[in-house]
């Protein structure tokens, strides 16, 4: 995955402090001792890694403007395609030369690729029992797809009916609305008529696309 944000303090010479728009992170390089970052305080850089016990183990260091600070070996691959469709706030359906592929970038709830369909994305990450473990998402020229904080609206009411395998109407204050969960085909969301649910997403031409469906005890029916 990608980090972006500003150096706010040199540890060692391959450790510093990252300010970003989720808080202060500690980013290691895993430089040998004879080598070090050039880095200056208050220098905007992007980090793609992965985090490790709290820290964040940086595979990449670039500057906003893609020249890299440090490119490490890893044993990554990368693979490039078109968006297909976004299959929750951190999958998706990636075209590509040998087929479908499923990316999971494995985000907070809270945060989402905005990705849109027929994009062009290059994946570098590792194949994980079918599916594509992302360790980043960037564009054709280089530059980062970083993920953005889900706003989110929350509406609340009694499921009237199901619609379809992953639609179902809602009855809230507000009246009558038509949720969208957007699942594979081969999947359904298990809700009865009558039942109480929490449903976090965003209206979209008049219908309500869902990112999460919980019960009102807080446990997930859809995350």
């Amino acid at each position: 995955m990608t980090i972006s944000g500003e150096v706010i303090r040199l540890f060692d010479n391959d450790e510093f402090l990252l300010q970003t728009n989720n808080g202060p992170i500690r980013v290691d390089a895993d430089l040998p001792d004879s080598q070090s970052l050039n880095l200056q305080l208050g220098e905007q850089v992007n980090v793609v890694g992965e985090f490790d016990d709290g820290d964040f183990d940086a595979f990449t260091i670039t500057r906003p403007d893609g020249s890299p600070i440090i490119s490490t070996d890893t044993p990554a691959t990368t693979i490039s395609g078109r968006v297909i469709r976004m299959v929750d706030n951190d999958e998706f359906l990636l075209r590509t030369s040998n087929g479908r592929i499923l990316v999971d970038a494995d985000l907070p709830d809270n945060q989402s690729f905005n990705l849109s369909r027929g994009q062009s994305v290059n994946v570098v990450g590792e194949f994980d029992d079918g599916d594509f473990d992302a360790f980043a998402v960037t564009r054709p020229d280089g530059s980062p797809i970083v993920p953005t904080d889900t706003p989110g609206t929350t509406i609340s009411g009694r499921v009237i009916r199901m619609v379809d395998n992953d639609e179902f109407l809602l009855r809230t204050s507000n009246g009558r609305i038509r949720v969208d969960a957007d699942l594979p085909g081969n999947q359904s969301l298990n809700l009865r008529r009558g039942q109480r649910v929490n449903v976090v997403g965003e209206f979209d031409d008049g219908d309500f696309d869902a990112f999460a469906i919980t019960r009102p005890n807080g446990s997930p029916i859809l995350t």
